[in-house]
């Protein structure tokens, strides 16, 4: 019957803004910031981070993510769609690293007529990145990700 599924869909999203451990100049573990799980069943969830600081090493000025999974019907048949986002404001690693934002988007669809699912990075971008005081322009491929959107 269209619009029905046989079987049971469980949706997998996770987002952080920022994680990780400093073993030089001090042994340090950042604990992970504005992280959130989507769970099985889908749904939405999100989480946000102001005024980061460890030290002088590592800060930034906000933090979020998001992460979502609803089904849709396409042409009879119902599509599974998972989207995980993760922003960076303000981010500074030990006064080398700094950008205005950075923006990671990941999204998926899943056709149960398909053999793979569908993976998208639209959305992805990284405003005033510098290394060193240089500005780095990133050149993210997004018609190629288009273009090879499967496994």
């Amino acid at each position: 019957m269209p619009g029905t599924s046989t079987q049971e869909f469980h949706y997998h999203a996770n987002a952080y803004v920022l994680g990780g451990r400093f073993t030089r100049p001090v042994q340090h573990t950042i604990e992970v910031q504005a992280a959130t799980s989507l769970p099985p069943t889908g749904g939405n969830g999100s989480a946000r981070v102001e005024n980061f600081r460890f030290n002088e090493h590592v800060s930034f000025k906000a933090g979020y993510s998001h992460v979502s999974g609803s089904e849709k019907e396409e042409k009879g048949q119902i599509i599974h769609t998972t989207m995980a986002t993760a922003v960076v404001e303000g981010l500074n690693i030990l006064d080398v690293v700094t950008a205005d934002r950075i923006v990671a988007r990941l999204s998926s669809s899943f056709d149960p007529a398909e053999e793979e699912s569908r993976i998208l990075v639209i959305g992805s971008r990284f405003e005033n990145l510098r290394v060193a005081g240089y500005k780095i322009e990133v050149e993210l491929h997004h018609e190629l990700a288009l273009k090879l959107d499967t496994f």
